[in-house]
């Protein structure tokens, strides 16, 4: 939906391109995102509170024998970082066309980064070794 947004506004002509209606229309999206991203986040962390997760994964690591469990969130986080990372940086190249809603835009792009770094390091420590 950002990236339908953006494109929309894109494809306008410049004389009939509304930062206002683009900013109105792509906030409420990035707020959301950032809300289930960071229940994501806090989901990651209350799996493991006792870190038994985490070391089991590292002597796997260290084994070379990563579980077939492992291997699909290790693929699983990568479709996040391609998808989620991808749009990031894909809409703060698009909204370079549009400085208005890229001063109001732009920090929201930036907090919904850090949730997604979050979860790649949560995610991360328990497949250390695993990821390629």
């Amino acid at each position: 939906m950002i990236r339908k947004h953006i494109e929309s506004m894109e494809s306008r002509p410049e004389d009939d391109r509304d930062e206002q209606e683009l900013v109105d229309a792509v906030r409420p999206l990035l707020v959301q995102a950032e809300k289930i991203l960071n229940e994501s986040y806090g989901a990651v962390k209350g799996a493991d509170p006792d870190n038994r997760l985490t070391n089991k994964a590292k002597r796997h690591a260290q084994a070379h024998s990563a579980t077939p469990e492992e291997q699909r969130l290790a693929a699983a986080l990568k479709v996040l970082m391609e998808e989620v990372g991808g749009t990031i940086e894909w809409a703060r190249d698009k909204l370079d066309n549009f400085p208005k809603a890229k001063r109001e835009l732009g920090p929201l792009l930036d907090a919904l980064g850090q949730p997604l770094t979050q979860i790649v390091a949560g995610i991360g420590m328990l497949l250390a070794g695993v990821l390629n």
